[in-house]
């Protein structure tokens, strides 16, 4: 956790902590367990946190499996992309009940009704 400082006006202490993202190191995870696992971090985010994937192959599959799963309530930034590791931030953004409008591409949208609607699962290994 880092803690930080902020001097206001009159030199009044303004005091705030902010959460450093846990990185959960997947390659450590026996395969079946790993998407249930990363699903168990995403769930247990409050909107505005989140957390680091840190594999050894592109986590793509995972995008669209969550994306179809939990719909368009994060973000997906490459912090590394490989060859040899892929690290991905996962923020679980806040989520306006009067809007409709989606940040996802709307063909990232059709893939993953499609894999939701095909009961395509996603397993790493055997």
């Amino acid at each position: 956790m880092v803690t930080l400082f902020l001097i206001k006006q009159h030199f009044t202490l303004l005091f705030f902590t902010m959460k450093t993202p846990q990185t959960l190191d997947v390659t450590l995870i026996e395969p079946r367990l790993k998407h249930p696992t990363i699903f168990e971090y995403f769930d247990a985010l409050v909107p505005d946190e989140s957390f680091i994937i840190d594999n050894d192959h592109d986590p793509k599959p995972l995008y669209y499996e969550l994306l179809a799963e939990r719909g368009d309530i994060f973000t997906w930034d490459y912090l590394e992309k490989g060859p040899e590791r892929f690290k991905v931030s996962i923020r679980k953004n806040k989520v306006d009940p009067n809007s409709s409008a989606s940040g996802a591409p709307s063909t990232d949208e059709q893939k993953a009704q499609l894999i939701k609607e095909k009961g395509v699962q996603f397993r790493c290994g055997n």
